[in-house]
């Protein structure tokens, strides 16, 4: 009698159980616009994200609007780098990312002379 019940338990509650693997709904996001001074839009744009382990790390490049979204990422600690050719890159070494939390960071940059060293401390 306890087996049946524990068998008709697990199988009333499988369906709950594998719709929250497919949604993926406590991963997070990050999304904003790279920008120059006079705050047009930089397109290709390269947005790194590395997590602190260096274990997940993912990349995206910004649209013609300056635009990026890095999609579906997993609650931790990362590394968020911004690298634009011929003119620098930028760098937030430490950002948290929580369930379901949807972050917005935009980057604005400045052409000089010497592009600068770009990597995580």
């Amino acid at each position: 009698m306890k087996r049946r019940f524990l068998l008709q338990l697990f199988l009333e509650s499988l369906p709950l159980i594998v719709a929250g693997q497919e949604t993926n709904s406590g991963n997070g996001s990050i999304q904003g616009h790279v920008t120059d001074a006079q705050g047009l839009p930089i397109a290709r744009a390269l947005v790194a994200l590395d997590d602190i382990m260096r274990v997940n790390s993912m990349e995206t490049k910004t649209d013609e609007k300056g635009f990026y979204l890095l999609a579906n990422v997993r609650p931790g600690r990362y590394s968020l780098r911004v690298e634009v050719a011929g003119v620098g890159c930028d760098i937030i070494p430490r950002l948290i990312v929580n369930y379901g939390e949807k972050i917005q960071k935009d980057f604005q940059f400045v052409r000089h002379g010497k592009v600068a060293n770009c990597k995580a401390s």
